[in-house]
């Protein structure tokens, strides 16, 4: 590398342009994105996977009754993604 070469992160770095391109992903896109990452991470060496499927069935059950009796406060689609890109622009200052 010479004097005046700017190091670059490594590519598995997350950087606020990585972050700044993966916000302006479709839904769909964005979704995608999200199961390829949670299927590479696989469950946590500590957890019990049927326990972790017992509670997320117990999590979204909780939510669908709370959206069906009317004690959930729903958020625009919209208002909740500015919501978390200013967080993320808060946190990682994208």
């Amino acid at each position: 590398m010479s004097p005046t070469t700017t190091p670059q992160p490594a590519e598995t770095e997350l950087t606020p342009e990585l972050i700044e391109r993966v916000l302006k992903l479709s839904h769909k896109s964005l979704g995608r994105l999200v199961e390829i990452a949670l299927d590479h991470l696989g469950p946590s060496p500590n957890e019990n996977l049927e326990e972790v499927k017992t509670a997320w069935r117990d999590e979204i059950a909780r939510r669908v009754t709370s959206i069906v009796d009317g004690t959930a406060v729903l958020v625009d689609g919209k208002e909740s993604l500015a919501r978390m890109r200013k967080r993320l622009a808060e946190k990682y200052g994208v």
